[in-house]
């Protein structure tokens, strides 16, 4: 089962990063431009964007679409795998199936004085398997494309300089 990774230190505190990405219903936190709206998503089903179970629909560019559903959501910080919400995806325009992924924020240290206190850990993640037939697909590099940028865009958003990590 291919999985990817990314991950980056964002120069704001950890609560700050996780109000932006929290939002089910909004990739905002990774738009280069805030004028201008980047992956239009909404809640398809009518339950809060923060319930588990809430299908958002993300428009992309080109016209595609991308459903996923919310299946975990932690705002706690004082645990190993920080705040997070984990998700599926039910369909989309490139060939995974049982892709399911993971973003988290985490405190870098817990001394709320010094020189990491505004500072946090983001991990994107996550796993599939292809269908057979579909292997030259590049999905791993179409992913890895999606989660170097957006947490880039994130830690840019925030002013930060950064290092993105994946696999």
């Amino acid at each position: 089962m291919p999985s990817q990774f990314s991950s980056i230190v964002v120069a704001a505190s950890a609560e700050k990063v996780w109000a932006a990405i929290r939002p089910f219903d909004s990739f905002a936190w990774a738009n280069p431009d805030s004028s201008k709206p980047h992956m239009p998503t909404i809640i398809k089903n009518g339950k809060a964007a923060d319930a588990v179970g809430a299908v958002r629909e993300i428009s992309l560019l080109g016209g595609a679409v991308v459903v996923e559903t919310l299946l975990a959501l932690s705002d706690r910080f004082d645990t190993v795998q920080g705040a997070f919400y984990t998700y599926k995806i039910d369909e989309a325009p490139f060939p995974v199936e049982r892709y399911v992924a993971t973003i988290s924020v985490q405190k870098v240290s817990l001394n709320q004085s010094g020189p990491t206190a505004d500072k946090c850990f983001v991990r994107w993640e996550a796993s599939w398997s292809t269908p057979a037939g579909t292997e030259g697909a590049n999905v791993p590099a179409q992913i890895q494309g999606l989660f170097d940028g957006s947490l880039i865009q994130l830690a840019k958003n925030f002013a930060a300089a950064a290092v993105v990590v994946g696999h």
